[in-house]
Order: structure tokens, then C-alpha cells, then sequence
């Protein structure tokens, strides 16, 4: 299934990034000030499929280790894989590893297999290029005949082959791929920061509130009749002087 997560992101008059996230908190600022916020959406790509789904077929353990080739066109996420154990004392700890083309290590996690048909979370990214997939260990099942190589990775890549011969299905079964996350954003929109006022605030009525800025207790002070009955909205930085008809 496919998702967005969306977000907010702000940047000053300078176009410097600030922050991203849902809030951020404004301090030390003593001007009006202009900022600019964007929404950004990240669309994360539903799970496909690709490889041979399981070991239907012949099914061998051999003792030296055996690596799978593949190539990717377009970076995207391998999440998982299924990786079978056939007897009790071939369950225990793993590593896979992801292998670049010069061998070196690109990412690796540390398994344990139970019996049976295990679903491994990798969460490799995989950038464009050629790599290779290994386990650090060879008694998991792997097929021997004739396979149908090249296996499409959807429309990133491509399994390639064994590290002995296209003969070999090695271990890894089931890939589950997404595609690398597509970031969207909207366009800039403005929001103006109006700096506290340190004078004492006067409204349209002549009702002076003190003192400004206040972080406890503020003042009315008037010059208006008040049996009538008055509401004051107060908001930051500018206050809204209503009056009703109603006696007190």
C-alpha cells in the first residue's frame, strides 16, 4: 500500500533552512519578522515482490558459502527476504551483508533463524549500481537446476545470477523492494511575526491595558462607562474591544 507523510518546513528571509516539523518555537525575536513555510510530502512506495518466491524445486545445502548478484537501475529499499532452515542444528544467529562490486560492505544485520521459512527485515537501501548479497553462514537451503535468471527487482534492477553459476539460487527468496521515497513540496507561503509591543496597549475604546509584554497578571484602565457589559478578546500582541447593550 502506498503512503505520504506530510510536514511541515521553514526558512528565514535568507532562504536558510530552520526547522521541520509540525511546530517550532519563535524565542529572542525583537522586530517584525518574515518567515516562509512550505509543505512537504514524502511518498513512500507500496512493497512488490521480486526473486524466486520460495524453494519449490531441488533444495541442497553445500558448505561453501554462496553470494547472489543483482544490479540496480534506480536506487530503492530491499525491506525483507525469506531465508528457510531445514533442521534443528542450522538454527541460530546470521549476518547479511550487502556487498558493493569491489567487495567492500555497504550495510549488514545480525538474525536468528528459527526452522522453517524465516522473514528477514533488512531495510537496504540500494543505491544504482552492482552489489552482491551474502550470508556469513551456508546451512540455509538454497535450489540447484535450472533457474530463471535474469529475475526482475520490479523496474529498479535485476537479480543476475549466483557467485558460482546460474545454476544456484542462494538463500534469499521473496524480496520485498519499494522504490527510493519521492519528495514533493508546495510552494513557499509567508508568515509574518509581529514582535510583542513594549508600550502599554490602548484599544479603539480608550481602554489601556499595562503592562505589555505581561507574564502573570495585566491591567484595565478606562475612562468609559462600564455598567455596560464589555468583553476584551486578548491575543498576542493586539486586543479586540467588544461591548454589549446588556445592564450589569
Amino acid at each position: 500500500m502506498s503512503r505520504w507523510k506530510e510536514i511541515a518546513v521553514g526558512y528565514d528571509a535568507d532562504g536558510t533552512f530552520l526547522f521541520e516539523g509540525c511546530q517550532k518555537r519563535l524565542s529572542n525575536i525583537t522586530t517584525d519578522t518574515l518567515f516562509y513555510v512550505s509543505d512537504k510530502q514524502n511518498f513512500v512506495g507500496p512493497l512488490l515482490s521480486a526473486g524466486k518466491l520460495d524453494t519449490l524445486g531441488y533444495k541442497i545445502i553445500f558448505t561453501q558459502p554462496r553470494k547472489m548478484y543483482f544490479t540496480a537501475w534506480s536506487p530503492f529499499y530491499l525491506e525483507t527476504v525469506d531465508i528457510y532452515v531445514n533442521n534443528n542444528t542450522s538454527v541460530g544467529e546470521r549476518t547479511i551483508s550487502l556487498l558493493d562490486k569491489n567487495n567492500n560492505m555497504v550495510s549488514s544485520v545480525k538474525v536468528n533463524l528459527n526452522l522453517g521459512k524465516n522473514k528477514v527485515f533488512l531495510k537496504f537501501r540500494i543505491d544504482v549500481g552492482q552489489y552482491s548479497l551474502v550470508c556469513d553462514r551456508t546451512d540455509q537451503l538454497m535450489n540447484v537446476g535450472g533457474m530463471d535468471y535474469p529475475y526482475p527487482i520490479a523496474s529498479f534492477g535485476q537479480i543476475d545470477s549466483s557467485s558460482v553459476s546460474p545454476n544456484f539460487y542462494p538463500y534469499f527468496y521473496n524480496w520485498q523492494v519499494r522504490q527510493d521515497d519521492t519528495e514533493c513540496n508546495s510552494s513557499l507561503t509567508t508568515v509574518s511575526i509581529l514582535a510583542s509591543s513594549t508600550q502599554d496597549l490602548e484599544t479603539e475604546t480608550g481602554i489601556i491595558i499595562f503592562p505589555m509584554p505581561a507574564d502573570d497578571k495585566i491591567f484595565l484602565k478606562s475612562a468609559i462607562d462600564l455598567q455596560q457589559t464589555n468583553c476584551i478578546f486578548l491575543y498576542n500582541g493586539w486586543a479586540h474591544h467588544q461591548k454589549y447593550n446588556t445592564r450589569i
